[in-house]
């Protein structure tokens, strides 16, 4: 009997068809070398990662950690917005999953509540790494992320950017489980976001 005999986990099928016409190929080679990159040795509790990986002629297929518990975007909906003990919980963790892959080398670039999943416990891991990036060789300076979670260095072309801009997703993803919306809704293009003055601003503490 395996250590993984009755173990349950997802499986993650990627139709090779449709990753040709999207242009996908570095994209899931991507995924496939992060994933492994953040499985092997000492694994974190607070990432989703990835057991086995395999493909058919169609296919390529991904076995990753089991989390039936949802993602913190469904339960902001459901909620409105956590407490702030909950958000602390949720924040030490997000933070332990996030210095795993900076020891390693790895920007994660897309942290957001939809890309946080619970388990059972209501323990949290980051799910989806396809925008994940290595930065062994140099750091990044594509625009890759969700609009209201990036930060400003990495909107602006052609700006080197680091670890930094996973602590600015973190903080928006933060004030977004408080207070229930993202903080720069209001800024929908990359211009008016980037130039948007927070100087002067009263700020308000909780607790």
């Amino acid at each position: 009997m395996t250590a993984n005999e009755g173990r349950r986990y997802a499986m993650k099928c990627l139709d090779k068809k449709r990753i040709k016409l999207k242009s996908g190929e570095s994209m899931a080679l991507n995924e496939r070398t992060i994933l492994s990159r953040v499985s092997s040795g000492d694994a974190s509790p607070f990432i989703v990662c990835m057991t086995y990986a395999f493909q058919t002629p169609e296919k390529l297929f991904f076995i990753l950690d089991l989390m039936n518990g949802g993602d913190l975007n469904y339960h902001l909906t459901q909620r409105g917005t956590f407490t702030e003990e909950d958000v602390k919980f949720y924040a030490a963790e997000i933070i332990l999953g996030l210095e795993h892959m900076h020891t390693r080398n790895i920007v994660y670039r897309d942290l957001k509540p939809a890309n946080i999943l619970l388990d059972e416990g209501g323990h949290l891991r980051i799910s989806d790494l396809g925008l994940a990036c290595d930065v062994s060789e140099g750091w990044p300076t594509a625009t890759v992320g969700t609009q209201g979670y990036m930060a400003p260095e990495v909107l602006q072309k052609g700006v080197a950017y680091a670890f930094s801009a996973d602590w600015y997703s973190l903080g928006c993803t933060v004030y977004k489980l408080l207070v229930g919306v993202s903080p720069f809704r209001h800024h929908a293009s990359k211009r008016r976001f980037c130039e948007a003055p927070i100087g002067g601003q009263k700020v308000r503490f909780l607790g």
